[in-house]
C-alpha cells in the first residue's frame, strides 16, 4: 500500500473530519480574500480623499474646528489676500 492509497482511505473513512477540514480551509481563504478586498477599498477611498484635499491649505483658529471661528472683520481681510479661494467665520 503506497501513501496515495492511505490518503484516499483516510479521506473516505473519516468523512466528517475531512468535510470539516475542507470547510475550515475554504472559510480561511474566503476570509483572507474579503479582508484583502476591504483593505484595497479603504485604501482607494482614503487616497481619493487625500487627492481632493492635498492642494488646499486650511487655516483654523486656535479654538479648533468645533469651537468659534473668525470674526467677520477678519474674514473680510482674509478674503482680500491674493490666492485665497474662500474664507468664512
Amino acid at each position: 500500500m503506497n501513501n496515495f492509497d492511505l490518503i484516499l482511505r483516510n479521506i473516505t473513512h473519516r468523512k466528517m473530519r475531512t468535510g470539516l477540514t475542507v470547510f475550515g480551509i475554504a472559510l480561511g481563504i474566503f476570509a483572507i480574500m474579503v479582508m484583502g478586498g476591504m483593505s484595497e477599498y479603504f485604501d482607494r477611498h482614503a487616497n481619493r480623499g487625500l487627492d481632493l484635499m492635498s492642494d488646499k491649505i486650511y487655516i483654523v483658529p486656535e479654538s479648533g474646528f468645533f469651537g468659534g471661528g473668525l470674526v467677520d472683520s477678519m474674514v473680510s481681510k482674509v478674503r482680500r489676500i491674493p490666492g485665497v479661494y474662500d474664507a468664512y467665520g
